[in-house]
Parts: C-alpha cells; sequence; structure tokens
C-alpha cells in the first residue's frame, strides 16, 4: 500500500469529520488552508489532483487539516501543558508569573507541567487556560516563523 495515499485518505476522512462532526464551515476551512471554496470541497471527496506535486504544497494543507483534527483529540491537559512550556521556555516567563497573572497557586502550575492534573481544580484550570491564551496570543509575534 502506497503510504502517501493513506496519509491522504486519512486527511479526506479528517477534513469530512471537521465538517460533519465539528460543524466547521467551508469558508473557514477554505480560509484556514489557502483554497477556494470549491478546492476544500475536492478535497473532502478526496479529489487532490488539484494541489501541486511537490510535497510542500499537499504536506502544507495535510498538516494544517492535521491540526485542526487533531485539537479535537488530543488530551487538553496535555496540550495545555505544551503551552505552557513554551511561556516558560521560549518567552522566559516564571512559573510564579504566569501563576500570579492566572490568580491561582504555584503549585497549580507546577502540577500542570509534571503530568500531574488530577491535584489541579477545574476552575484552576481555566483560568491557567485563559491567562495562557491570552499571553500566547499577545507574544506570538516574538515567535519564530514556521514556514
Amino acid at each position: 500500500m502506497n503510504i502517501e495515499k493513506l496519509r491522504f485518505e486519512f486527511m479526506t476522512d479528517w477534513l469530512k469529520a471537521l465538517i460533519v462532526d465539528y460543524g466547521f464551515s467551508i469558508e473557514t476551512l477554505s480560509d484556514y488552508l489557502l483554497l477556494t471554496r470549491e478546492q476544500s470541497l475536492f478535497l473532502s471527496d478526496g479529489k487532490l489532483d488539484f494541489l501541486s506535486d511537490e510535497k510542500l504544497d499537499k504536506g502544507r494543507v495535510f498538516d494544517k487539516v492535521a491540526a485542526l483534527y487533531l485539537s479535537a483529540k488530543e488530551d487538553k491537559d496535555l496540550k495545555l501543558a505544551g503551552f505552557l512550556s513554551v511561556l516558560i521556555d521560549y518567552h522566559r516567563l516564571s512559573q510564579q508569573t504566569i501563576a500570579k497573572m492566572a490568580g491561582v497557586e504555584e503549585m497549580d502550575i507546577e502540577n500542570l507541567l509534571h503530568d500531574q492534573v488530577e491535584l489541579v481544580s477545574e476552575n484552576a484550570k481555566y483560568r491557567i487556560a485563559v491567562t495562557v491564551m491570552s499571553l500566547r496570543f499577545c507574544l506570538k509575534e516574538s515567535e519564530p516563523k514556521r514556514h
């Protein structure tokens, strides 16, 4: 079996799930994928021939579909810990700073980072998530650009 073909079959299934199961509009997906509405519909029907043969174009679309689909399937606590790590490691924010901004105990941040999420209340996770989202949005411009 052709691995690349199998990979793009997943992409088609994931794109259909985003539209049918999660209610994404074709317009939103098209804007995100940098495709026309018609191309997005072709893609959801498994028609890939409009994409360039260059792996870059197909890979870009696959990566973007996968990122959206998998964000619905991923462990949310693990994802939050990952975003926290970016703020701490890349942006050099301390756990104490994030805890103060979120209005939680520093131990809540520590527990999230060390996969002890059962020790963090849902309210604290919510407060941390909102703070992390806000900080990432504000600091995004200083992150390296991905191509």
